[in-house]
């Protein structure tokens, strides 16, 4: 292991509070506002059930015609490269083939009413869990491309739920909603200028959610995404990713540790001795093509703040929180930052981004409600190679350690 710190930051040492917040669940109402906010004066469908198929003979006829463009390997292998893709497209173009055949000719599909339903609605009582999830899935239509968005959303002592998100396709066929991503990213590499304009139109997106009701949030990191595995042939395709953190009471969220999927790593309740809530960390994300055409939109984890517990809470030095994450750092060996490589690698790891602001945790007393309470997280680059040839295996940024600025526990 071999540890590198490189951080040359200012960290603005500012009042900061300790808020209690709990979920602010999304509505049917919310989705409309939020997909009118995306899409404009679009017209949004109820997406099609297990059960009951709504496209017309048109409909299909025009999916089979953009699927036949990609009727060859050679083809759709620049664009789709995942196991078994000929093969879904071959059987969507025989599924749409042999339903165009008794389609109707008038168009069935109905204009959502924008209310959350039983996800049994959706996927006629098959699936895992419990069945208590409420769902919205609506489908659009802009230009030549074809969008979803899917709004989950559950209140239960089991767990909780509360995701939107936006993605391409049709929500019928997973082959047209790749390609349509594809061919939106098959693009040259972004520019400066192009990355800077991305930036400002997500942070215009949450101006309008901000006055939607649905919360503050800034833009903390602008990416460029390219897929992380591809073939030969496949061409490069390029994103653009803004994710934002929320901004509470004044003070940004951590990115990263806001950021995160990882529900019970990032509470610093033991909920296997002591019962909290599970619920999603806040993760908000916007993805745009270089062209600034959106290609997906992620929402996950929303709050709402019910008491402000302090305004400017006593906290440690930023010389202790430092040393705090260095003894903490050092526990890691090889094996513990690489499961794959094990034993075989060598790690490197440079520390060298820091950001100072609200982390969330557990309150222990209370199983509805998270705080949000000062933190320091530390971001590195994780690089590992092999022990034997000194090949590069592995090269992420990610969040290493994330510290309770007032009472140095990891959280």
């Amino acid at each position: 292991m071999e540890y590198t710190w490189n951080i040359d930051e200012t960290i603005e040492d500012q009042p900061m509070p300790v808020v209690e917040v709990v979920p602010r669940f999304l509505t049917g109402e919310d989705a409309k506002n939020l997909c009118t906010m995306l899409f404009g004066d679009a017209v949004f469908y109820e997406a099609s059930t297990d059960n009951q198929q709504r496209w017309s003979k048109s409909l299909l006829q025009e999916k089979i015609r953009f699927l036949s463009q990609f009727a060859s390997e050679e083809e759709l292998s620049k664009y789709y490269t995942v196991y078994g893709a000929y093969s879904m497209l071959q059987e969507d173009i025989q599924r749409y083939t042999l339903q165009s055949e008794t389609a109707p000719e008038e168009d069935l599909r109905t204009e959502t009413d924008w209310t959350l339903k039983s996800e049994t609605y959706y996927n006629g009582g098959e699936g895992l869990g419990d069945h208590k999830n409420q769902k919205l899935n609506v489908t659009t239509r802009v230009g030549e491309i074809d969008y979803t968005a899917n709004l989950t959303v559950r209140d239960q002592k089991s767990w909780q739920m509360n995701m939107f998100d936006v993605h391409t396709g049709d929500g019928d066929s997973n082959v047209i909603g790749s390609l349509q991503d594809a061919l939106l990213r098959n693009t040259e590499s972004p520019t400066a200028q192009q990355l800077d304009l991305v930036e400002k139109k997500a942070q215009d997106i949450f101006v309008q959610m901000k006055e939607l009701g649905l919360g503050t949030f800034q833009v903390a990191d602008v990416s460029i995404r390219t897929p992380r595995y591809s073939r030969e042939t496949e061409k490069t395709k390029y994103a653009i990713v803004a994710k934002a953190v929320p901004v509470i009471e004044g003070i940004s969220g951590l990115l990263g540790h806001t950021g995160t999927l990882n529900q019970v790593d990032d509470l610093t309740a033991d909920i296997s001795t002591s019962y909290s809530p599970v619920y999603p960390m806040a993760y908000t994300e916007i993805v745009f093509n270089v062209k600034g055409e959106l290609l997906s939109f992620y929402l996950d984890g929303l709050t709402k703040v019910k008491n402000v517990k302090n305004t400017n809470v006593a906290t440690l030095s930023f010389e202790e929180l430092f040393a705090r994450a260095e003894s903490h750092l050092s526990l890691y060996d090889a094996q513990g930052w690489d499961l794959i490589n094990g034993d075989n690698a060598d790690i490197e790891i440079e520390i060298n981004q820091t950001f100072y602001g609200l982390g969330r945790i557990a309150a222990s007393e209370n199983e509805e409600s998270y705080y949000y309470v000062p933190a320091i997280s530390f971001r590195g680059t994780i690089r590992s190679y092999d022990r034997t040839t000194g090949e590069l295996l592995r090269e992420e940024t990610e969040t290493l350690v994330t510290i309770n600025a007032i009472d140095g526990t990891i959280i």
